[in-house]
């Protein structure tokens, strides 16, 4: 939940990758774009945004394809999960990826 706020997720991707022995597997839970809670579960403070790298969440294919540069396959992705509940609830996806 985490990959939104790198500032290159295909640079830390392939980081990541370089660690798997041949066989492993990346999994990456995250936000699921135009899955974002209507009320967020904290309040951030004034100007964050010009701080923190944010991506505001990702689709299945911009996953894929950045898997995919990365040297992995076998993906697979499930977007049908939720984090919180009412107002901050989030929607939340699954993705993985297997290194040849």
């Amino acid at each position: 939940m985490a990959y939104h706020h790198f500032a290159s997720i295909t640079d830390m991707t392939r980081i990541l990758v370089g660690f798997l022995k041949p066989g492993g597997a990346l999994l990456i839970a995250d936000i699921l774009k135009g899955g974002w809670a209507k009320k967020p579960f904290i309040e951030a403070p004034a100007g964050w945004e010009h701080s923190v790298a944010h991506k505001h969440g990702f689709d299945e294919a911009e996953i894929k394809a950045l898997f995919e540069g990365a040297g992995l396959g076998q993906f697979t992705f499930n977007p049908d999960l939720r984090a919180g509940e009412g107002d901050s609830e989030t929607k939340i996806f699954v993705a993985k990826g297997v290194k040849a």
